[in-house]
């Protein structure tokens, strides 16, 4: 068992650390919906100077080719969220953190 005091530099570098991830998954959480909104958008019908290429009026003339990447923005957002989640379970795992009277005490 390792004991460590609690210092004002680590707690804050610990804060600051978890700042950063959750702004990270909000991002990627932000890039993955607003693609999949976006790559549906691009089918549905509308007024344009010209048809897409299915065929139709569409939202976005260059329909099909737009939506396939807008799905694979979004699912490599998806898979990148994904990472990060089990990167974050393996790290809760693996240290335990106990606050007793000041002290932090780590697991292994």
């Amino acid at each position: 068992m390792e004991r460590k005091k609690l210092s004002v530099v680590g707690l804050l570098k610990k804060a600051i650390i978890g700042f950063l991830t959750a702004i990270y998954m909000i991002f990627i959480i932000a890039l993955s919906l607003g693609s999949s909104v976006a790559g549906i958008l691009t089918l549905l019908p509308a007024e344009a100077s010209k048809a897409s290429y299915l065929g139709y009026y569409s939202t976005c003339t260059f329909a099909p080719f737009s939506t396939i990447i807008l799905f694979s923005l979004a699912f490599v957002g998806f898979v990148l969220l994904m990472k990060l989640r089990n990167y974050l379970r393996r790290k809760s795992r693996k240290t335990v953190v106990y606050l007793e009277n000041e002290t932090l005490i780590n697991k292994k």
